[in-house]
């Protein structure tokens, strides 16, 4: 015997029947459960739902089955079942409890998390989409609501989401700030590769760690026989990160490359600072820029604090 056309409800009807007693019901909801396989409405040939009251009953029960005794859907589907089949659901109470909603008095939650909480942002999509007429199934599902009530409600939902993202601001510039922890010398050159002996020279590289807060450094390569000057960008001196040099003026930290290491080098090493502030000029080679790598041919000869 097939249901007469007004024993049917669309989503909208439903929605309204059941918003008295669930306030925070939504479409979604609704659909969330049909995709669940927890109701199963029928449809029109142009693809509208249509639900009948045992529909509507069934809606009911898994609400107030989640809210009063907070079992998890799984539970309430094999009660349905076992309720489909005559038979009496088992102790719904000795089911494990599910993780209770996002607004709950008694949970720790934070400002961020309410204002990006999915069922609020659906709710409040649904509202601007039905209101601008765009979604047919949003429009049906609201229909019982007056424009001037959805341009209310969007707006109490817009202010709690403006107020949660405020208050998560305010709690971010209360927290105080990190204190960055400062490593030692001994951490900062751990990584770092050069030439401790140039066995050709007879020369020994200086401690690393007197690098840290130098305001220039003296290097000569091995390999190239180029001999240049890191100097330090300002007070803070030098540092080294891995195996690369930092905090230099790029511009007055060069190098060039040496005819005669043998003299020049010992000289640097030994040199005063007048010395030392015209031999790079003196030496007569092309000029390039210090990259600030050290490798393993790298000899550090000289370091001045």
């Amino acid at each position: 015997m097939s249901v007469p056309a007004r024993a049917y409800l669309s989503i909208g009807e439903v929605l309204g029947r059941l918003r008295g007693e669930f306030p925070d019901v939504t479409i979604s909801k609704i659909r969330f459960l049909e995709s669940e396989g927890l109701i199963e409405p029928q449809r029109t040939p142009s693809g509208y739902r249509k639900f009948t009251a045992t529909d509507l009953d069934r809606l009911r029960y898994v609400l107030l089955a989640q809210r009063d005794q907070y079992l998890p859907l799984k539970v309430i589907k094999d009660n349905l079942e076992a309720m489909d089949r005559g038979l009496t659901p088992g102790n719904a109470t000795t089911a494990p409890a599910p993780r209770l909603g996002l607004i709950s008095t008694d949970s720790d939650i934070s400002a961020a998390s309410f204002a990006e909480s999915s069922e609020l942002r659906l709710s409040r999509d649904e509202l601007l989409k039905a209101s601008g007429l765009k979604d047919e199934q949003l429009v049906e599902g609201y229909s019982n609501f007056k424009k001037v009530e959805l341009k209310r409600f969007e707006t109490f939902l817009s202010k709690i989401i403006d107020d949660a993202l405020t208050l998560e601001d305010e709690s971010k510039k209360n927290r105080k700030p990190r204190k960055k922890k400062v490593k030692t010398p001994e951490q900062l050159i751990g990584k770092l590769k050069y030439c401790v002996e140039d066995t050709t020279l007879k020369i020994k590289s200086v401690d690393p760690k007197s690098i840290i807060g130098a305001s220039a450094l003296w290097v000569y390569n091995s390999k190239t026989r180029k001999l240049g000057c890191y100097q330090a960008q300002d007070i803070g001196g030098l540092s080294i990160k891995g195996s690369t040099v930092l905090n230099y003026i790029e511009s007055k930290s060069v190098q060039k490359k040496l005819r005669k290491p043998e003299q020049i080098v010992p000289e640097v090493i030994g040199g005063g600072k007048v010395f030392l502030r015209n031999v790079i000029d003196n030496i007569r080679a092309v000029q390039s820029p210090l990259s600030g790598r050290i490798n393993a041919d790298t000899v550090l000869i000289r370091i001045i604090k």
